[in-house]
């Protein structure tokens, strides 16, 4: 298959726990093609679509990660497979590339996860379809209810619903006298809707991301564990990973979430789970395979890559 990757530059990843890298990794062991484009490499001339993309092989040295083969400017349906890893936010940008490269889906060239499925999909709001999996939690721009939320739960979690990596969160709480700036900082003075949740103190065990390939997932998970006395788990915000095996609880949430994300042609998902509660259904770029693999052997790119062959038989 010839599979191109809709990423960020690709200089800023980082070989020692990129997922897509991983990704790209599995590929070429089956002897699939690799390529990679960014937005800006997507244009619509005389109504048709082309795509500059480079094609790249996977080497190891003190330099860099890979080797670039070819640059070509090519139609969509020259592709198999495109998949889209580009980080959040998903802003403007991000909206009009997925819109453009919907129009070119066809039977034969295959995007995931689905560009409409990325447009309607918020990572943080999705969770709203599952009320009896999540923490107490508001969706608000007023001031006047984030504090009254605050009174009834003490200790709260506020962000904003665009962020990523453990960016724009903050643990706060009626007592702390900066709670009425945060908000203010966070809603742009009551501008843009954020999130609110009680505060859940197993975070100390973990912030766990859940693999879910085609709405089914493995054994591990990878709990991502805060600083002695810090609230994010992230492991772009200094949390350290550790994989862990399912518990009843978090299988329990994999099956009620994997109905929502076939539905909705979602294939490659990262669940979070604080303390047995769903936080986010991560869709643009689901990382943590490589850190998964390394500590407890099972493999999710190579599982998703077998997807990938398999849908396209």
């Amino acid at each position: 298959m010839k599979i191109a990757f809709l990423i960020d530059p690709i200089n800023s990843l980082n070989p020692k726990k990129d997922s897509s890298i991983m990704l790209m990794e599995e590929a070429l062991k089956k002897d699939h093609r690799i390529f990679f484009f960014e937005i800006k490499d997507i244009h619509i001339i005389q109504n048709k679509c082309f795509l500059n993309i480079v094609e790249i092989l996977i080497i190891k040295n003190d330099k860099t990660w890979f080797k670039k083969v070819k640059n070509l400017n090519v139609e969509p349906s020259f592709l198999d497979i495109i998949l889209i890893r580009k980080d959040p936010p998903f802003d403007q940008e991000y909206l009009h590339a997925t819109q453009i490269l919907n129009t070119f889906k066809s039977s034969n060239l295959k995007i995931y996860n689905d560009p409409l499925s990325l447009q309607f999909h918020n990572e943080k709001l999705s969770i709203l379809n599952f009320p009896n999996l999540i923490a107490p939690t508001i969706v608000t721009k007023k001031m006047d209810i984030i504090i009254s939320f605050a009174k009834k739960y003490k200790e709260i979690i506020l962000k904003t619903l665009d962020g990523m990596g453990g960016s724009s969160i903050f643990k706060s709480g009626i007592s702390d006298s900066n709670l009425k700036v945060i908000i203010n900082t966070l809603t742009k003075n009551g501008f843009n809707y954020i999130m609110v949740q009680k505060f859940i103190p197993k975070i100390n065990l973990g912030d766990k991301r859940i693999i879910m390939i085609n709405g089914k997932t493995g054994s591990y998970s990878l709990a991502r564990i805060p600083k002695k006395g810090e609230h994010l788990g992230n492991i772009a915000a200094g949390g350290s990973p550790l994989a862990k095996k399912l518990t009843k609880k978090e299988t329990l949430i994999t099956k009620k979430v994997s109905k929502y994300l076939i539905q909705n042609n979602i294939v490659l998902a990262g669940l979070d789970v604080i303390g047995g509660y769903l936080t986010e259904i991560n869709i643009t770029s689901p990382t943590c395979m490589k850190e998964i693999y390394e500590q407890s052997g099972e493999n999710y790119a190579k599982k998703f890559i077998k997807f990938l062959e398999n849908v396209s038989k």
